[in-house]
């Protein structure tokens, strides 16, 4: 019992990793997006040439190689969960990341 529940926390803490990961490279795919659009804008005006775009658009690919990569990551990481817990892969139950709250202040122990 003690490995199973070791198991689901260290897939817990991945699947929040990969969360988080995949929420970056979404942010870069549209970040090389504008990138590549403001290139573009700097060839046709002839400030830049046809490399430095092709390299922006490259830069794009990967990120979005990089978001699929980690969708696939998050999705074995809801059926290992689904798994760990003694669900059937095909439940149809979702995992919510937890939300850290700092609405009220919390007090720090005195023996620090």
């Amino acid at each position: 019992l003690l490995i199973i529940t070791a198991l689901l926390a260290e897939t817990y803490f991945k699947y929040q990793a990969n969360l988080s990961l995949l929420e970056i490279h979404r942010d870069l795919v549209l970040a090389y997006t504008a990138n590549a659009a403001l290139i573009a804008k700097r060839v046709e005006y002839g400030l830049d040439n046809q490399i430095a775009l092709e390299q922006a658009e490259a830069l794009i690919l990967t990120a979005e190689e990089d978001v699929i990569n980690f969708e696939k990551e998050r999705a074995l990481n809801e059926s290992q969960l689904k798994i760990l817990m003694g669900l059937g892969p095909d439940d149809t139950r979702t995992f919510e990341p937890p939300t850290a709250r700092f609405d009220r202040p919390f007090p720090l122990p005195e023996n620090i």
